[in-house]
């Protein structure tokens, strides 16, 4: 292979009992080796020479969360590195100062969220590149029958946001399920697909216009029908549309969330369409 790379990439690895976590840093790893390229996989941590950087053509520094001990690193976060750089970015809500620090001293910026976009305004090279899934672990294949017409699976301290979809389902005897499929540095793939592919429909509440995040795509690669809101400041609009890839309600006051469950109790041929016009 001609434009084959000794890439370097850094994110945040776990284990239990020995085995590796999946998640999308490796990933990513996975799919740069099928293209042919050379991968080292080392965490956040900024080589102590720089000279070590030069054993490789490409430096691709990826936001992966904290580790066990809540530390933030990134290898460009002290300054440049002597190879050229990628910063790739899928959550910049939290810590947006360091994510400018980090972007100026990358050759290339890549970022998830459309919303944040005017902190990389001022660099050369930087590319909205919205949050992506992996269908080895969310695919079609994970559906089976429905024993739940609404679903959302998410981190303990993000499932309030589904009250106004349970409370919905009280009212109109809707089933739904609701969990967070692991705990925190557990493994959750590929359970959470299949919990998925379980309910009729899935639903979504972003928060800070983050959509589409990776909750959407997750969704979207089971093939079930996604509740999201329509959020104008958010990246939907640059790749899906509203009762076309999604059934749609408003984001935060939730107007239009009842009409949009009962259009997936009332009209499950059409929601089917909608969910095959997302997936493909």
């Amino acid at each position: 292979m001609g434009n084959k790379m000794q890439i370097l990439l850094a994110y945040y690895r776990f284990y239990t009992n020995h085995d590796q976590i999946a998640t999308y840093g490796m990933c990513m790893a996975r799919e740069l080796r099928a293209l042919g390229h050379d991968v080292v996989e080392v965490d956040k941590k900024r080589f102590d020479k720089l000279e070590k950087y030069k054993r490789f053509d490409l430096l691709i520094d990826l936001d992966s969360g904290r580790n066990q001990k809540g530390e933030y690193d990134w290898h460009l976060t002290a300054g440049p590195v002597p190879i050229p750089s990628v910063a790739y970015f899928i959550d910049t809500h939290g810590k947006p100062e360091i994510h400018a620090r980090v972007a100026a001293r990358a050759d290339h910026v890549f970022f998830a969220p459309w919303v944040k976009r005017d902190v990389f305004s001022d660099h050369d090279s930087a590319h909205f590149a919205p949050c992506a899934t992996d269908l080895e672990y969310f695919n079609l294949s994970q559906r089976s029958d429905p024993k739940f017409n609404f679903g959302f699976f998410g981190s303990k301290g993000g499932l309030d946001r589904t009250a106004p979809m349970i409370a919905q389902c009280q009212k109109h005897n809707f089933t739904y399920d609701v969990r967070q499929i692991a705990g925190q540095y557990k493994n959750s793939w590929p359970m959470t697909g299949i919990a998925m592919g379980r309910c009729e429909a899935l639903f979504n509440h972003g928060q800070k216009h983050d959509d589409p995040n990776q909750r959407v795509m997750e969704s979207m690669a089971i093939g079930r029908v996604l509740i999201t809101p329509n959020d104008l400041r958010s990246g939907m609009g640059h790749l899906f549309e509203p009762w076309q890839d999604y059934i749609p309600y408003t984001p935060y006051s939730c107007d239009g969330l009842e009409r949009a469950m009962l259009f997936v109790a009332r009209k499950p041929e059409a929601c089917a369409k909608i969910a095959e016009n997302a997936y493909n």
